[in-house]
């Protein structure tokens, strides 16, 4: 829906002296005017319409029967309908609005009238389409941070890569959670977990180009800047971050550096206060046809490098060539 244009009225009537509707009565809209009712789908598609105003008698099939055509398949099913009718035909209007028309109008109609009738149904309409893209994204977010999850990372991407985007794609991870998590508590954990995606979003806010901020789980985020101001949002994350961890450790803790927790084997050690590692490509030296799947498996080869450093870094993907090619030529040439 592009909130510049003006509605577009679909208006399938039969030939004859009086209009469902005159011409001067919706300046404000978009009209399309139709005398076959078997064009209906067809200019659906083509114009896709805010509103649907039937005839209800016409020459070669009844507005009612084409009503309910409409109301049985998805992509015409949400579209509001009118039925209008002639005061002397045989009129059904509790069918109409049993078939799913949202109004039932006897000819001449009111030009006032018909006017601020129109305005509401195409209002209902949008808001049951904003209502509806927004449930959609909803399903996308992550539920602990609010940012969008893994299928919105992976489209953002695909989308930077086939428009050619100057952009870097940079991964984030934190060092030493795990043993944070052991320690204080799921419940802190979280905490940290929404720290983190506040200073990113804070660094990228300060950004001049388009930037997206992704959460794709646990304390993995993904954001993606121009070439430009990667490099300087990356090291402004770092600055925060490393600034404000240790509010979040007690006093002994901040005092010694690090905690005292059992790792994985269940033996005593020493992690010390939690680090952030960036891991960075660049879009635009990979071909538009790499998949996303691609890009994350470089981002996470170079987190891992990343993460080999006691401080926290940020890494740019500097493989270049044949090397690279020779890894995932099998990976882009299945791309079809």
């Amino acid at each position: 829906m592009n909130d510049n244009r003006k509605p577009t009225i679909l208006i399938t009537e039969k030939r004859t002296l009086r209009s469902c509707i005159s011409k001067h009565d919706l300046s404000a809209f978009n009209i399309i005017r139709n005398h076959d009712p078997r064009e209906v789908f067809s200019l659906v598609s083509i114009h896709h319409p805010d509103l649907i105003i039937l005839d209800a008698e016409m020459d070669e099939v009844s507005g009612y029967d084409l009503l309910r055509t409409l109301k049985s398949f998805y992509k015409t099913e949400r579209i509001p309908v009118v039925l209008v009718a002639e005061i002397t035909e045989d009129v059904e209007p509790c069918l109409a609005l049993e078939l799913g028309a949202i109004d039932f109008m006897i000819k001449p109609i009111s030009e006032h009238l018909v006017t601020a009738k129109i305005n509401n149904y195409i209002k209902i309409y949008h808001s049951l389409l904003l209502l509806e893209e927004k449930a959609h994204y909803a399903k996308e977010m992550n539920p602990n941070t609010g940012l969008p999850g893994n299928m919105a990372i992976s489209r953002y991407i695909t989308n930077a890569l086939k428009n050619r985007k100057d952009d870097v794609v940079v991964y984030a991870d934190l060092d030493n959670f795990k043993s944070y998590n052991d320690k204080y508590g799921f419940g802190r954990g979280d905490e940290i977990i929404k720290f983190t995606g506040g200073v990113i979003a804070s660094a990228l806010s300060e950004a001049l180009g388009d930037t997206f901020l992704g959460h794709i789980g646990g304390d993995d985020f993904v954001f993606v800047a121009s070439a430009d101001e990667a490099k300087e949002i990356a090291k402004n994350i770092i600055y925060n971050f490393d600034q404000k961890i240790r509010q979040h450790y007690c006093e002994e803790d901040k005092a010694s550096g690090y905690i005292i927790s059992k790792d994985r084997l269940n033996a005593i050690q020493k992690y010390p206060i939690m680090t952030i590692s960036l891991a960075g490509v660049r879009l635009i030296e990979h071909p538009e046809t790499t998949r996303y799947e691609v890009i994350a498996d470089i981002c996470a080869e170079v987190k891992k490098y990343a993460k080999t450093f006691s401080n926290s870094c940020y890494y740019m993907d500097r493989r270049q060539g044949e090397d690279f090619r020779k890894k995932y030529d099998v990976a882009l040439s299945t791309v079809t």
